[in-house]
């Protein structure tokens, strides 16, 4: 019974210790393969991977908790390692790497955030650019159509004639012809009954 329980720290610490070494190594494999097509230089690609190894960046984190578990074990129940020195030398780049991601995250707020505030600019840039187009299409569209309506009023006042005809046989309905009779006396007001019809 004693043996047994003396067995498994050793047991479990090299468990964790392999778990967390293959936790590690493949959440660097994906990292390497996140960084492909290599775009540094292109905005939407850093903002794009650093979100990926955001999100991703638990991974190494549960591998180095694993790793080091498996050391504390050791060190706690008071296993001799088979090969110290390669154990020692595993801790030690645990270590290192650990702090080299650690700084790789801390380098990558600043930049996130200042690509996160140029692409929303830029959005909104071309937001402002887009919505002055079709502004500038409405008026056009709506300049169009005040030169259409003009030239038949102006069509329809040329002609007496004819004003008068459609006048009496009712094609003009009454409201249209009180309308057309004002602007008979006063031209002038062509324009700025139209201008106000455009609004409206």
């Amino acid at each position: 019974m004693k043996a047994t329980s003396n067995q498994l720290p050793p047991f479990a610490s090299r468990i964790l210790r392999l778990f967390g070494i293959v936790v590690i190594v493949s959440s660097l494999i994906d990292y390497l393969v996140l960084l492909i097509p290599f775009n540094i230089l292109e905005r939407q690609w850093q903002i794009s991977v650093t979100n990926q190894l955001v999100d991703r960046g638990i991974i190494p984190l549960v591998g180095f908790a694993f790793l080091f578990t498996g050391f504390w074990i050791d060190r706690v129940s008071g296993a001799v390692f088979e090969k110290p020195k390669v154990w020692q030398i595993a801790r030690l780049f645990a270590l290192g790497l650990s702090s080299l991601l650690g700084l790789i995250f801390l380098l990558l707020v600043p930049l996130h955030l200042n690509n996160t505030r140029l692409a929303s600019s830029q959005a909104l840039r071309q937001i402002n650019q887009e919505s002055a187009q079709a502004e500038t299409q409405i008026d056009n569209r709506v300049a169009t159509e005040i030169g259409r309506e003009r030239s038949r009023i102006d069509s329809l006042l040329s002609d007496r004639q004819r004003l008068d005809t459609a006048i009496k046989s009712g094609q003009v309905p009454e409201e249209q012809a009180t309308l057309l009779q004002r602007f008979q006396s006063q031209p002038s007001a062509i324009g700025s009954y139209l201008q106000q019809q455009s609004k409206a």
